[in-house]
Parts: C-alpha cells; structure tokens; sequence
C-alpha cells in the first residue's frame, strides 16, 4: 500500500542525456531534468524508463534550487516489466524494409549494368587503337581522330567511375538503412506483442520552500564500449598517431548532443590470485591390460612408444585476444587529455557528440600525437629481401590493443595491430620492400669431399660475400641476417662450433654481433653512399659413409 502511494504521489519529469562517459566495457551516464516546481514539503520525483541495463546500485542522485533549500532524503531504483501491443509500428518497419529491399535489388542491377557498358566502352576503344595504324597507314583516317577519340574515351571513362563510386555509396547507405530497420524489428520481437523492461527512478527530496529546482542523475550502463584503432602517418624522423576511439551504443538509450568522454578504465572487477603449488614428478603411463601404473617391460613399451616433452610456461598461460578513417591533413581539435593517480586515461571531447544506440562503431578523434621515428633496414638470406621499418618512441599516452593502419610518407603499407604500448616505450611499425639499399651474396670459395686429416672424414669448405651498398644521402643503420650449418649429429662437426677453443674472427670478417645456433647477426651503421663488405667460411667435416640431410651446397 506504501509502495501504491508513493507513485501516485510523484511527479514524473522529463530528464535528457547532458553526458557520457565511456569506459572500455560500460558507460557513466549524466542526465539533467528541466526546470521544475516543487512544493515545499516532501516531493516525489520520478525519472522513467531508463534501460533495463542500468546498473542499479550505480545511481547517485544531486539537484539544486534557485533560492530554495532541499534535502534528499531517498533514491527508489524500481525495475518495470510489462507486455505492450505495437502491431502498426511493426507493419510500418516490415513495409519500410520491403521498399529498402526493392531499392537495392535496383542499385545492384543498374551498377552491374554500368559494369558491363564500362567494359564494353573499354572493348570498342582497345580495337579501335589496334586498328587505327592499319587506316592511317592506307591515308584513311588522320591522326587528330585518335587523339579525338582519346580524349572522348577518357572523360567517358572517368564519367563511368564518378557514377560506380556514387553507386557504391548509395548502396552503403542503402544497407545501413536495412540494418537499422531489422534492428527495430528485433526490438519488437517480430511480433505485434513485446514486452518492456526498464528502471524507473524515484527521488524524495524535502524542501523547505516551494520553488523551482532542477534534478541531476548519474548511473552507470551496460552496453557501451570502444575500441582502439590507429592511423600511424609514418615519415623518416616524424611520426603522426591519429589516435581514435570507435564507440559503440547498445545501450538503448540515443545519446544526442552530449558531452563525450573517453576512458581507460573497466566495469570488471580485480582480483589479486595466489598462484597453487606447481607439481612435477615423472611420468607414469597407465597399464591397461594390469588395472594400474605401467611397470617393469610393460613401461619400457609405452616409454618407446611415447616422448613426453617438458611443458613450458607459455602452454600454461592462457593469452587475451587482441581485441578505421583515413588519414586528415586539416587540424583537428583533439580531447583534452588526463591521467589519474591510478593510471587510468582520461579523453573530454571538445565539441558536442552524438552517439546512436544502434550497435554500429562511431569513431571520434582522441588525440594527434607526434612522436620521433627512425628508419631501420633488414636483410635476411632468405629471401634475400630488403625491408625498411620505422623503429617509433611513444609519447606520454599509453596505446592500448587495437588495428592500425600505416601510411609511409603518405601511401597506405598495410594494417597490423599492436599491443599495449606504454609511455616512452619503443615499438616498430611500417614494414615494407624497399629499394634504398642493395645487399648481395655470392659464393666465392667451395671445395666439396676433401679428404681429412682423420682417417675416413671427408670435409666441405665453402666461402662467401655478402656487399651492401648503401645509396642513401644519410647515415643509416641495417641488420643483416645470414646462416650456415648447425649440426645435431655427432658425427657431423661444423666449424665455427659454438666452442671456446674456436675463435670467429678465424672465419667471418667482421665478427657478427650476434652468433648462435649458426645464425650470424650483423647490426651495421653506414655511411652516405657507402659500400661495405661481410666475408666468411665454414667448413662441414663428416664420415664418409653418412648422407647429410638436407643436402649441402
């Protein structure tokens, strides 16, 4: 009976979204009433029908009274079930996606129809330029009709592309419109009855004077999130991050004209997990045929039949997955930037935003970050490919996972995605063939089944050159990657061995950086228009009767 006069008695007043704040997994949602009269006394407020994903514990209630005192004195979250009919707004939707429908099916012929004039137009120019030195050679046709004909074929070729492209776009736009239609009429339930769920909130406040008084809510929601993504600008010694934020709205609240703020942190909770005893003890198959552990030949058996390897960390981990617009050369004003003693990022968007609850990704600009770049060169023997790539320090924010598109003085390399990147941290993007450099290898020396010094081994001795030549105009840095033999078997023996008595300088010239494993790594700085050289050998001593898997040079 209480609960029936608390909402007879209250006054239900129109409330908007002023703002949201968007986490990685929810949202913090501001909502301002309109300017209302209350009485003085006890006043019964009720804000109605927010989404059925609001988090009810969330809610926290403030206002403010021209000229008047009042006290809050309860906040009511009452959740609200109920079957309504919607039968003309389903009919409607269903006669709206029809029509869409039909749009399309025509967009789509008519752009397969200006496909195939375009390749017939193409057709008929290509003939009529194999055939035309037959006419001019015979005094039949004149030289300006080809250059006529060009000029026609060009702006009629390009006519064609403007209206594929326009096509294409309304196609777009047409689908998006069907999306958003099916979406209606999956709220609907596809059926002339749904049902409705959502929170209505009831505000008690005591004035001490009647007045005008204005109501402010703030509740966190389910059902809003964004993503990272990129636009690396990538140039020698500059680089230029774009980066965004792409929000999306599920919440089923529009979110239109409001104050927009991005924010690193998360709805989940953290929780600090003592890690239990990691047990190892030898392995001990099962014997079927006894009922227990395989002992005696019957362990002997299975420990033939079965090689167990050590298990590693990395098998033991479980790793998160890892969960677009192209790039602006006007200026654009950038949120303004804030960190929390906690670590957590904060981006307020300078203007105005509107966010649609319609699942679909909005991107909005966070921030342009410049940053300083260096380029890096690799060459491995491989694939004997040049590669060049940008090694970048970041700047004062941190990067979390997203995709990343990479232009290279201004032309599109690839998309790749990063992981979190943190503050001053280096990281590496922008891979691509280049041609700034030359790098060659030759064989110079080889000398296959020398006899050796022991009696019944047979030795291969093989030499090479690796040239770099650098054509650039700066200085430049290049890691070159090589490889020779590295045995596993006893009875072949490799020198250089990974031994102490065995000296590198004995057989590469100069001695790589780094060396293991037969791989040879070379961390070079050259000069402008340098040219350097790598030289080494090896040799690859083996028993007569023994066959070397895989075959050497």
């Amino acid at each position: 009976m209480a609960e029936n006069q608390v909402k007879d008695d209250s006054q239900e007043i129109k409330t908007d979204i002023i703002g949201a704040v968007v986490f990685l997994d929810g949202a913090r949602v501001t909502r301002m009433s309109e300017e209302i009269s209350i009485d003085k006394g006890i006043n019964i407020l009720k804000v109605g029908q927010i989404s059925k994903f609001l988090e009810k514990d969330s809610v926290r209630v403030r206002g403010s009274g021209k000229g008047i005192t009042a006290t809050l004195v309860d906040v009511e979250v009452n959740y609200v079930y109920k079957e309504v009919t919607g039968l003309k707004e389903l009919d409607e939707l269903q006669d709206k996606l029809k029509q869409l429908q039909k749009d399309r099916t025509a967009l789509n012929e008519e752009k397969n129809h200006l496909s195939i004039n375009q390749e017939n137009f193409k057709n008929i120019v290509n003939n009529f330029t194999a055939e035309f030195p037959k006419f001019f050679a015979a005094g039949e046709s004149e030289l300006q009709n080809l250059k006529d004909m060009h000029t026609y074929s060009t702006e009629n070729i390009l006519e064609m592309q403007r209206k594929m492209a326009e096509l294409d776009e309304t196609i777009e736009k047409n689908s998006i419109e069907i999306d958003k239609v099916n979406y209606e009429i999956q709220k609907l339930g596809g059926q002339a009855q749904r049902v409705e769920e959502y929170y209505d909130v009831l505000v008690t406040i005591e004035a001490e004077s009647a007045g005008a008084f204005q109501l402010n809510i703030m509740y966190q929601i389910r059902g809003a999130s964004w993503t990272p993504s990129y636009d690396v600008l990538i140039s020698e010694t500059e680089t230029m991050i774009n980066y965004r934020a792409d929000v999306v709205n599920k919440t089923l609240e529009d979110w239109e004209d409001i104050d927009l703020e991005i924010s690193t942190a998360t709805f989940k909770p953290v929780r600090i997990i003592e890690p239990a005893p990691w047990y190892i003890q030898e392995y001990q198959p099962y014997d079927y045929y006894a009922g227990g552990p395989a002992t005696g030949r019957a362990m002997a058996k299975v420990s033939k039949k079965m090689k167990r390897e050590p298990a590693k960390m990395d098998d033991l981990t479980t790793e998160l997955a890892e969960p677009e617009p192209e790039p602006v050369e006007m200026k654009i004003e950038q949120a303004a930037f804030s960190e929390d003693s906690f670590g957590v990022q904060h981006y307020k968007i300078a203007k105005k935003m509107d966010i649609k609850a319609d699942g679909s990704k909005h991107p909005v600009l966070l921030q342009e970050i410049e940053v300083t770049s260096t380029r890096l060169f690799y060459w491995n023997s491989i694939d004997q490919q040049l590669v060049a790539q940008e090694k970048i320090k970041n700047g004062d924010s941190t990067l979390l996972p997203g995709k990343c598109k990479c232009y290279v003085d201004g032309d599109f390399v690839g998309e790749t995605s990063i992981k979190v990147i943190s503050p001053g941290e280096e990281f590496k993007l922008g891979a691509r063939r280049s041609y700034e450099m030359k790098v060659e290898k030759k064989l110079t020396k080889r000398e296959v089944g020398k006899k050796g010094i022991m009696k019944g081994k047979l030795t291969n001795e093989y030499g090479y050159e690796i040239k770099i030549n650098n054509y650039r105009k700066k200085e430049s840095d290049i890691t070159i990657i090589d490889r020779i033999p590295h045995s596993r078997s006893v009875e072949i023996d490799v020198d250089p061995e990974q031994k102490e008595e065995k000296r590198l300088d004995d057989f590469f010239f100069p001695v790589p950086t780094k060396f293991q494993l037969g791989i040879a790594t070379y961390e070079l700085k050259l000069k402008p228009e340098e040219e350097f050289k790598i030289k080494y050998e090896y040799k690859v001593n083996y028993k007569k009767d023994i066959v070397v898997d895989p075959p050497l040079p």
